[in-house]
């Protein structure tokens, strides 16, 4: 009986220790999993080949899709200091993961129909604000003269630019 209970301890000190190491990465099934990348964004990858690139700030997963927000991201070099950014323009998505479709929107309204269409629009909980708070408190660098010049190098000016560092 002891030794049973001693197995059982070390089974599940096992799977905690497994659960802790690979909590950066979410399998979903059909190839997929949803990897962390740091400062708070997600990606969507299928076989190690990355589906949905942009950083994801929010997801869920119902009835078999899987519904989130990103932000675009751009690595730039300003001022000889390398950086990602992230651009202020939402991208909503909708993944339904045993079909493989994507579809992405540049506008909530289209996201919000096709969420209502597939009768998910009552159980998205989707945190919006993460976008606005990261514009909010992060470094801008549109609103800041010192990277004027180099944003435009990059087609950045006249956007909203952050780098959460």
């Amino acid at each position: 009986m002891i030794k049973c209970v001693k197995m059982l301890i070390a089974i599940a000190g096992i799977l905690f220790f497994l659960f802790v190491f690979f909590e950066d990465e979410i399998r979903l099934g059909w190839g997929y999993d949803i990897k962390y990348r740091g400062t708070g964004e997600w990606f969507v990858s299928r076989y190690d080949k990355v589906v949905v690139e942009p950083a994801l700030f929010d997801y869920q997963i119902l009835s078999g899709y899987l519904v989130a927000i990103g932000l675009p991201t751009q690595d730039i070099v300003c001022n000889h200091k390398p950086m990602r950014v992230y651009i202020d323009s939402p991208v909503y998505y909708v993944l339904k993961l045993d079909e493989t479709i994507l579809k992405s929107f540049l506008n909530k309204s289209d996201f919000d129909k096709t969420l209502g269409d597939l009768l998910l629009s009552k159980d998205v909980n989707l945190n919006y604000s993460l976008l606005d708070d990261l514009f909010r408190y992060g470094h801008r660098l549109d609103s800041s003269s010192d990277y004027s010049e180099c944003l435009d190098g990059y087609n950045l000016s006249g956007k909203q630019v952050v780098t959460s560092k």
